[in-house]
């Protein structure tokens, strides 16, 4: 490294929407006139069929989870608002291996048919119940709703005569679609069912044959449906106990235009849309090979992760425990509220993790999020926030920041490759950690003030 990470001065407040701009400037012409519309959207692979959706809003949607009995594959401890079931299988029902209190949906009926189901999992603002409804009765959206759709498929290639129904489950999020095949048996998709389906983003598609299409097979339904993202699952791995054949024939079998990543992790982050037509050309559509375990971060990563998540929680925590007329007291000194306090230092992470991730991965979009600067312009970007549902959104975006952490793979700390303001890695870790101390402190401040309610 040319010289130290750049150090939080006790200016830094003033100067954070220079600092956006200078990020924003820091990216390619593409990727400087995109604003992003919605966060990127977690697919997790879990080995056999199980997958997780992990939304910005806080929403997990676990699909086919499988029985460590059955598959010799080791309990995730994966925790879900939402559990779908395509079919009965052993190795794709176990609802139980999900933690929390998750609400049960299956894909098939007690007569093993398949159903249509069209409903939406969502969380209001300033309320800790997740709903599940009907599309049409959903009533009020929150902000980042969920649907989840079903469409019937077979899981042999003969209408179901040799193994019944299965379901597909098309899932769709923050401008997402993602597709899991379930068990699906079918060697190409019909008519209505592509019609069902529509545009997919990502598809979770089982190779390993036997119970299932074959690797060439599943390739034949990835032309049919040209996702931007395919994702093998349901195939050969270790400790795996079902005999299946591996995903090699399948990534021999892509058509033309996929290109393979092996990922680092089980996670891959699909954005709503690639920034622009020139940077959805540059990275293309691809297969990616998920690992069924999450990546592990080096320790000088994990440390420097684990900085910006304590000062972030200690300032969670303290907007958390203030009644809502705290929370936007304009203090009598001419400081910003301490809802501004909460907006800010979340939106900055926000900027900043995205620009750093973004430079790993293209496709994915600039997250800019963060509010007017002085006092006099502020206006609020949630006015009927409760403190607890604002410390939460600080809670997000440190999952956020945990969730795509996997694109810091391979990245030296110390290496200067991004903006002058904080040139590495190392240097947005010291950043943001003593971002987030500075405000805390300047929150602690005003509860000194002669007018602070309750004082």
């Amino acid at each position: 490294m040319k010289g130290s990470p750049m150090r939080l001065s006790a200016g830094l407040t003033c100067v954070m929407g220079s600092l956006a701009a200078a990020a924003v400037m820091f990216l390619s012409p593409v990727a400087r006139a995109v604003d992003a519309d919605h966060p990127p959207v977690a697919v997790r692979w879990w080995g056999q069929a199980m997958v997780t959706v992990e939304t910005w809003w806080g929403l997990t949607v676990a699909i086919d989870p499988y029985s460590t009995e059955r598959t010799g594959l080791a309990d995730p401890g994966v925790s879900a608002d939402l559990v779908l079931i395509t079919h009965g299988h052993a190795d794709h029902a176990n609802a139980g291996l999900v933690k929390g209190t998750p609400l049960v949906v299956r894909g098939l009926d007690d007569h093993g048919r398949a159903r249509s189901l069209d409903l939406v999992l969502d969380r209001l603002p300033n309320e800790q119940a997740v709903t599940l409804a009907e599309a049409d009765d959903a009533g009020p959206a929150g902000p980042h709703p969920v649907r989840v759709r079903s469409i019937p498929a077979w899981h042999d290639d003969s209408a179901g005569g040799e193994r019944g129904a299965t379901a597909l489950f098309l899932i769709e999020a923050d401008g997402v679609r993602i597709l899991h095949c379930g068990d699906i048996g079918q060697r190409e998709l019909s008519r209505e069912q592509l019609e069902a389906i529509g545009r997919v983003d990502a598809l979770l598609i089982p190779v390993g044959g036997v119970y299932t299409v074959e690797g060439a097979d599943a390739a034949r339904l990835v032309k049919q449906l040209a996702p931007r993202y395919v994702v093998p699952i349901h195939y050969a791995i270790e400790g795996l106990t079902i005999p299946l054949e591996d995903a090699g024939a399948f990534f021999g079998a892509l058509p033309e235009g996929y290109t393979r990543r092996d990922a680092v992790g089980n996670t891959l982050a699909v954005a709503a849309s690639a920034a622009s037509a020139e940077d959805e050309s540059a990275t293309g559509a691809s297969a990616v090979a998920l690992r069924p375990t999450p990546w592990v971060p080096t320790p000088t990563i994990r440390e420097g992760l684990d900085r910006i998540a304590q000062a972030r929680e200690a300032l969670a925590r303290t907007v958390e425990g203030l009644t809502p007329e705290q929370l936007d007291h304009r203090p009598s000194d001419g400081t910003h509220t301490v809802r501004w306090n909460a907006e800010h230092t979340a939106g900055a992470e926000a900027l900043f993790v995205s620009l750093v991730f973004k430079d790993a991965d293209p496709a994915l979009p600039l997250l800019r999020i963060t509010p007017a600067q002085s006092p006099a312009d502020y206006v609020p970007a949630n006015p009927g926030w409760s403190p607890a549902e604002e410390a939460a959104h600080l809670r997000r975006v440190g999952a956020l920041t945990e969730r795509f952490a996997y694109l810091l793979d391979g990245v030296d700390p110390a290496e200067e490759r991004y903006p002058a303001f904080f040139k590495s890695l190392a240097g947005l870790f010291d950043l943001l950690s003593n971002h987030y101390a500075q405000h805390h402190a300047n929150v602690k401040k005003k509860f000194e003030l002669p007018d602070w309610p309750g004082a």
